[in-house]
């Protein structure tokens, strides 16, 4: 995790415990899975429970990240421009009870859950570790470019690093796309960050939103250079992906 740590330690500032994606108000005509006949075997589902489906503010933390469950069965934590997402599936036994599972770092495992009057309640297995999450709203920030803003054309395009499967996408109109696919056999999540950016001389400063209610902007300078179809960036490299 060097490479995220590198990448301004984002992640870490971020994100703590736990989420997923959608407006809060979205939830369509989801349903949970069908109960099974045998009380102690779940009938797992790619099917959102519309329960549970929008945005979520765990009420243990002094933190305004939220999580999101969306109509596609993602589960995402969203802070400001920044996300983490997974699958996730659901599922209820034959008793009725109903649960989730995910191989994400967000609220990782099975565990059982109840929605009552805005209050979200996960348990897990041991019933030792219990969390509430009240209903949130939900409205994904918008960053906006410098209108002055001039490409450098050597630097538009996808550059990817295997290694660390991970990636920069540059656009013509002043953002960058930061993605990266983790996956260590345990946790599997996907990290984006959404920045806007400008160049100057041998630095890049890019600039993203840090939170979901104040829309505070971080910028951070990182040195780079091009060479041929790689590309150092705050001192990692990356290939250009060509189409």
């Amino acid at each position: 995790m060097k490479k995220i740590i590198a990448l301004f330690a984002l992640i870490a500032v971020i994100f703590t415990l736990s989420a997923c994606a959608s407006n809060s108000g979205a939830v369509g005509n989801t349903t949970a899975p069908a109960a099974t006949e045998d009380p102690n075997l779940i009938n797992w589902k790619d099917i959102p429970d519309g329960d549970i489906v929008g945005a979520w503010k765990d009420t243990s933390v002094d933190s305004d990240e939220l999580i999101l469950f969306t109509p596609e069965c993602d589960i995402r934590l969203v802070m400001g421009s920044a996300t983490i997402s997974a699958d996730i599936k659901f599922g209820v036994d034959g008793k009725g009870v109903k649960s989730a599972y995910t191989e994400s770092n967000i609220l990782y495992g099975q565990w059982t859950y109840t929605v009552s009057d805005g209050i979200l309640t996960v348990t897990y297995p041991d019933e030792e570790r219990v969390f509430t999450f009240k209903a949130a709203d939900y409205t994904p920030v918008t960053l906006i470019a410098d209108e002055n803003f001039t490409p450098s054309e050597e630097l538009l395009g996808k550059w990817e690093n295997k290694e660390y499967s991970d990636s920069y996408t540059f656009t013509d109109d002043g953002y960058i796309t930061y993605e990266q696919h983790y996956d260590d056999d345990v946790n599997v999540y996907d990290s984006e960050v959404l920045y806007t950016y400008t160049v100057d001389g041998g630095n890049i400063t890019m600039t993203y939103i840090a939170d979901n209610t104040e829309h505070k902007e971080i910028k951070n300078t990182v040195e780079y250079s091009i060479d041929g179809d790689k590309l150092i960036i705050g001192g990692f490299d990356y290939v250009k992906v060509t189409e």
